[in-house]
């Protein structure tokens, strides 16, 4: 057996967002702790394919040209997609999300951590809670309109000073056109649920990078010995004495035999919510039925593991624009070697395209009560059950890039955003195969070459079969939004949970979670955010279980 550099004191199967920071943070305020990570995949420090911001674009369109920095699960096909397999990449790769993902900086609704800890029974998990924690670990360089936002942590936030001008203009169309809803200076107050607003972005504002955990918790200790990180090593199991965690079994990218680690105050499982629960079944953790089936042994029964997945969904839909319309589309999709000047300008300045992610509004939404009327009886009872009480709960989340929800709701967010695109100046017509094809002679059928309506125009009308229309696009396009959680939910053990409040796992010791599995319920944003705050709360539970400093506090 390999035991490179142990006896560990922790050891993190799983060096994605939540795990670099909760790793991170102990070991640059313990030095002494002997720390070690585990990632899957390849190194991201200072690899311009993840740094540069606008690259992540490509990387998504195509993530088998970075095969080691993205996992690929395939899903069963279902009637409700067309009987589709939906693919569902998740960031492979130190930094994991945090390394790969949009860079958008959306933040759950208060009231999405308080039916954590109220309703979920997680003492400590509620809003009060987790803000302070997420506002020490941002910088946030836009002006601050409120006391919910950071200026001295290790993530920058900011936004361009020379915003894309198609989010300028759709932001001046909608402060015209939709009479309901203001246009925000900060819609990611955690209270607002209904609103408009420039979309800040985890970017540095002075040298363009991007904020990853990776390189603001991990590589920026490379003076300290005492943290060790393996990359390319996928943990396999974990290792027990009885049932208290020992040590971790992992292989390596090109390993032949299994190499063991081992750690003598705790392991901590950060491998994200496919890589989590799959680790846990293989250590004889799950349900009885499912280690049955695959010839594991039982250690514990906890029904719970790999159940409840939770994601957001996403339908693209695209317009023509005039040619004075800002694009990305140059950059991301032009040859290499046309990058030149703009990776210089950005290496020497942190400007321009290359530190871009090419979403500069965005909205949070709810519909009116008008609206809900025409959403559909099943719609209508979600809302009754879910969202009407919470006015910070939006329904909606996206820009001029991206939509979620489940059916009812596309087909109201289709209408609303056509009829905003239509209207502005840059509208030139809409990319029929990212659109419905509505039956002949519809008064909505789509058209390649158009022009913008003025802002009072009257709306399109749709009938039930343009309708039918739209959702059967939608069964046809959606994906997912790269938001998996909730696959070992943070709840009493008797109602489906597999972990505590305090991030153990039932029916063991020495064992802790720390990702986006944990989630017990789904938060109305991109969950980068929360699995900050996940990193956050789970090293302050660390520090306070084993008597260690912790830079965070409540």
């Amino acid at each position: 057996m390999n035991h490179p550099g142990g006896p560990y004191d922790i050891i993190f199967v799983g060096g994605g967002a939540a795990g670099c920071v909760a790793a991170g943070q102990l070991a640059a305020t313990n030095p002494g702790l002997k720390v070690l990570i585990l990632e899957a995949g390849p190194h991201s420090l200072n690899v311009e394919t993840h740094v540069q911001p606008v690259r992540y674009i490509a990387n998504l369109l195509n993530p088998n040209k970075l095969r080691k920095s993205f996992t690929l699960h395939v899903a069963q096909p279902s009637e409700a997609v067309a009987n589709r397999k939906i693919i569902v990449p998740a960031g492979r790769v130190l930094g994991g999300g945090s390394s790969v993902n949009f860079m958008v900086y959306t933040r759950a609704s208060a009231s999405d951590y308080d039916t954590w800890e109220e309703v979920h029974e997680n003492p400590g998990w509620g809003s009060k809670d987790l803000i302070p924690l997420l506002k020490q670990i941002e910088t946030y360089t836009l002006p601050i309109y409120n006391s919910t936002h950071g200026t001295d942590g290790p993530i920058g936030i900011s936004y361009p000073t020379d915003s894309l001008n198609v989010a300028q203009q759709f932001l001046e169309v909608v402060a015209k056109y939709d009479k309901d809803r203001l246009v925000k200076e900060d819609w990611n107050d955690f209270n607002t649920g209904d609103a408009y607003g420039v979309w800040p972005k985890y970017i540095d504002d002075k040298t363009g990078r991007r904020s990853d955990t990776a390189h603001n918790f991990i590589y920026n200790q490379a003076d300290n010995k005492n943290l060790t990180f393996l990359t390319e090593s996928r943990g396999v199991r974990v290792v027990f004495e009885g049932t208290r965690a020992v040590g971790v079994e992992y292989i390596t990218e090109n390993g032949d035999s299994s190499s063991y680690a081992y750690a003598s105050k705790l392991v901590v499982l950060s491998a994200g919510s496919f890589g989590t629960p799959a680790i846990l079944e293989r250590s004889g953790i799950g349900a009885p039925d499912v280690l049955r089936k695959n010839g594991i042994a039982q250690l514990v029964d906890l029904p719970g593991v790999g159940e409840r997945y939770n994601d957001h969904n996403i339908v693209f839909t695209h317009y023509a624009a005039s040619s004075e319309a800002d694009s990305v589309d140059a950059v991301v999709h032009g040859p290499e070697e046309a990058l030149a000047a703009h990776i210089t300008q950005w290496k020497e300045t942190g400007k321009g395209w290359m530190s871009r992610n090419g979403t500069d509004a965005a909205f949070k939404m709810r519909p009116t009560t008008e609206e809900l009327k025409t959403m559909g009886p099943a719609f209508q009872k979600r809302w009754k059950d879910f969202f009407e009480a919470f006015p910070d709960k939006p329904v909606v989340l996206g820009g001029p890039m991206a939509v979620e929800a489940d059916v009812a709701v596309y087909r109201w967010m289709y209408k609303h955003l056509r009829e905003i695109a239509r209207r502005m100046p840059f509208y030139r017509g809409e990319l029929l195969e990212w659109h419905p094809t509505f039956p002949a002679g519809s008064g909505a059928v789509c058209k390649p070459e158009n022009e913008p309506v003025g802002i009072d125009a009257p709306k399109l009308v749709y009938t039930a079969e343009d309708d039918a229309a739209i959702d059967d696009y939608h069964r046809r396009m959606i994906g997912t939004a790269w938001h998996a959680l909730g696959t070992c939910a943070m709840k009493p053990r008797d109602k489906g949970g597999v972990v505590d409040s305090r991030l153990n796992v039932y029916g063991t010791t020495q064992l802790k979670l720390a990702d986006l599995s944990i989630c017990p319920e789904n938060v109305g944003a991109n969950t980068y955010n929360t699995a900050l705050a996940v990193g956050a709360k789970a090293a302050v539970l660390i520090a306070e279980d084993l008597g260690l400093n912790s830079k965070y506090s409540l």
